[in-house]
């Protein structure tokens, strides 16, 4: 049975983990990333300020989740940091090469052109973008997290990359439904709040899928309760 001690580290962490997730997408809203592009060159310039956003939310939450993953298992994972930013850095933009994909697929099927010269549409990849790619940041992480946990089976995989792009797309939609209810604030302000909800939420997911696996891993190696403890 877990002491009370263990328990209360057990919180601390979780908070950390939760924090740190908020501080990474909050960093997110510093380039505008969304709106209705009406060509393929506009779609193309939505790259850069995606690619950005994401190295920043990769860096920050990255940086922060080592270290709350350091005080768990009490050695470095710079890994950890290295599959988070090529995972945060990697999400949206594959997302919006998908999206795109589907869409100019749907509008041939029906013999109809997709953002072409001299034709009068407009098409807008967000949020669904970022929904769609959520599954890359959760793949890119659990290639770390295999080689940290001592039970790493196909349930455990699953658990892990379909609870991040599950917690990603429930915390878009909450944050953009929240953003679309602050008419009072800025366009920036709105990103802001909207993006660190979307944290948390994400937050909240991860962190109680990390706990969850995080003490399937100590039924196999006693050690790592002891370390936590520390």
């Amino acid at each position: 049975m877990e002491t009370n001690q263990i328990v209360s580290m057990k919180q601390v962490h979780w908070l950390g983990w939760l924090l740190v997730s908020i501080a990474g997408w909050t960093a997110g809203s510093v380039y505008a990333s969304g709106g209705d592009v009406r060509s393929f060159s506009e779609i193309v310039g939505l790259f850069p300020p995606l690619i950005i956003n994401g190295l920043l939310i990769g860096i920050i939450s990255g940086v922060g989740q080592m270290v709350v993953l350091q005080r768990i298992y009490s050695r470095n994972e710079k890994k950890w940091l290295i599959a988070t930013i090529i995972g945060g850095t990697l999400l949206a933009p594959v997302g919006l090469a998908i999206v795109t994909m589907i869409a100019w697929i749907s509008f041939r099927l029906q013999g109809q052109p997709f953002l072409s010269e001299g034709v009068t549409m407009f098409f807008n990849p967000s949020p669904m973008y970022i929904v769609i790619g959520g599954f890359v940041l959760g793949w890119a992480q659990w290639i770390a997290l295999r080689n940290i946990l001592a039970e790493r089976g196909a349930k455990i995989c699953t658990l892990w990359v379909l609870g991040t792009w599950a917690g990603i797309g429930i915390g878009v939609f909450i944050g953009m439904f929240a953003r679309g209810h602050l008419f009072n604030l800025s366009v920036l302000a709105q990103q802001v709040i909207g993006n660190a909800i979307t944290g948390a939420i994400i937050g909240v997911v991860t962190g109680t899928i990390l706990f969850i696996v995080t003490r399937g891993a100590r039924s196999g190696n006693t050690s790592i309760a002891v370390q936590s403890s520390a």
